[in-house]
């Protein structure tokens, strides 16, 4: 039996250290064993070559740790914004068209009595086979030269290179450089045939200008029966407060518009002193006869015209055949 000196438990006798304190006992079973050597130092195993495989499983396993991440991230982002929290910014809002302005946005012009849409251009025919047109989608629309049209039944643009688009819905038509009239559909119209001007517009309602001049200076008064015709075309508009020129050409003369000259002055002769009588009863001194030509009636024009101008036509025929007719005679 071995007695542990440091807390005197007695021991078995092969035991080397103490069953209580753990304390070596003595004796020749006691002595501690030598250390075991250290194991031997090897190299670290060489780098395994990057060979094409094995480049193709790390982007493999990048690829497939990115895809994790973004949903990851995905689904957080979900959640955050389900939560009201992790917002970055006020919400995206998302407007919604009617279904008239998308109509007008995949190129429809009418809304026709079936509810479908149409975009037939011949505007006579537009919803023909779809009972007919319910509405417009728009007042105005615009041919491919510019020209403006009023969206109806009636409508063209075949004279004008074809129909365009159509214009917003508050679009008011006004006048553009060159035009002439405006029409009762509320375009505007530059046509200088005059008796057809506005004729695919519903009619003229107004002259923009009481008169016109044509290339070679002719001034006209706007009219359906005006032409410029035999004065080289028409040239343009003139002021709205713009007063004829004094002298204009006509078909058949020149026609003056100055007015009439004033009467020439009247003679009077000097005043005689009183002369008391003698041997004859006194005569008062008379003044003598005028040699001042009389005044021809019209200030020695033929004719005057119906727009207010005057004709020095030499004869009859061709007079005022431009300015509206003959108003009064004066040869």
């Amino acid at each position: 039996m071995e007695t542990c000196s440091g807390c005197g438990r007695v021991n078995v006798p092969a035991a080397r250290f103490c069953t209580s304190c753990g304390n070596a006992l003595s004796g020749p079973s006691a002595a501690p064993l030598p250390p075991a050597p250290p194991p031997p130092l090897l190299p670290p195993p060489p780098p395994k070559p990057a060979g094409p495989a094995r480049r193709a499983k790390v982007a493999r396993n990048v690829a497939v740790a990115v895809a994790c991440c973004l949903a990851v991230f995905g689904l957080g982002a979900a959640v955050g914004s389900r939560a009201g929290i992790g917002d970055s910014g006020p919400p995206t809002t998302t407007t919604t068209l009617s279904p008239d302005d998308q109509a007008i946005v995949d190129g429809n012009l009418a809304k026709c009595n079936d509810l479908s849409y149409s975009d037939n251009a011949s505007f006579g025919a537009t919803c023909s086979s779809h009972g007919g047109v319910r509405k417009w989608l728009a007042t105005y629309g615009r041919c491919a030269d510019g020209e403006v049209i009023r969206i109806s039944d009636t409508a063209k643009c075949g004279d004008h290179g074809g129909f365009d688009k159509l214009l917003p819905a508050g679009f008011v038509p006004t006048a553009a450089k060159g035009d002439l009239a405006e029409c009762n559909d509320g375009t505007f119209s530059d046509n200088t045939d005059f008796d057809a001007t506005c004729s695919s517009h519903q009619g003229l309602d107004r002259w923009l200008a009481p008169y016109a001049r044509c290339t070679d200076g002719t001034v006209i008064k706007l009219a359906r029966s005006a032409s410029c015709d035999h004065h080289g075309g028409f040239g343009k508009l003139m002021a709205k407060d713009y007063t004829p020129p004094t002298t204009t050409t006509t078909a058949a003369a020149t026609t003056t518009t100055a007015p009439p000259p004033p009467p020439p002055p009247t003679t009077t002769a000097p005043i005689q002193p009183l002369v008391p009588p003698t041997t004859a009863p006194y005569v008062p001194p008379t003044d003598p006869p005028s040699t001042a030509p009389p005044v021809a009636a019209g200030g020695g024009h033929t004719a005057r015209c119906n727009d207010g101008t005057y004709s020095d036509a030499a004869h009859h025929q061709g007079a005022c055949s431009h300015h509206g007719g003959v108003a009064e005679w004066y040869k």
